[in-house]
């Protein structure tokens, strides 16, 4: 490493990569920032004084009083990267009963694959009975191949 340092070619490369890769996340912030400053607001009411809802899915913590207000918010953005915040955040056991529908519904309507995935795979935790008939009806149906296994789990997991 010290001799990569000390190659001035490099060190200018490195420079402009990390200014790029901040002018990248900067750009980002910016895109979200409509979206996030509500939900972010709506956390700290319930107590949550958090930079992120990624905060959530990084921590071992308990939240079960942010999980009513990430149901509240998920149908209301539009940003793959917060979607998918909320849906990996909802992906814990205090969500079980509560977020299925939620996420039955966003999936019907969400187009990006890796969102989809998120909210198919966060169903094979927080699915449960009551979740079963929409869960067969979508693995017969040709629209949800992309997340079939991942509903075949769920529904697995709720029988």
């Amino acid at each position: 490493m010290a001799e990569l340092q000390s190659d001035p070619e490099w060190v200018e490369q490195e420079r402009q990569r990390r200014e790029k890769h901040k002018a990248s996340v900067d750009r980002l912030q910016q895109e979200m920032a409509p979206e996030k400053g509500p939900l972010m607001a709506d956390l700290a009411e319930a107590g949550f004084h958090i930079e992120s809802v990624w905060d959530f899915v990084n921590t071992s913590d308990s939240y079960p009083e942010a999980i009513p207000v990430l149901l509240k918010h998920l149908p209301l953005m539009t940003h793959p990267v917060l979607r998918q915040g909320i849906g990996r955040a909802l992906a814990v056991a205090e969500a079980q009963g509560l977020a299925g529908p939620a996420l039955l519904a966003e999936l019907r309507r969400e187009h990006d694959a890796e969102t989809r995935w998120v909210f198919a795979n966060t169903l094979t935790i927080v699915a449960d009975r009551k979740d079963a008939e929409q869960l067969r009806a979508m693995l017969d149906d040709p629209r949800y191949e992309d997340v079939r296994e991942r509903l075949h789990q769920a529904l697995k997991n709720v029988s």
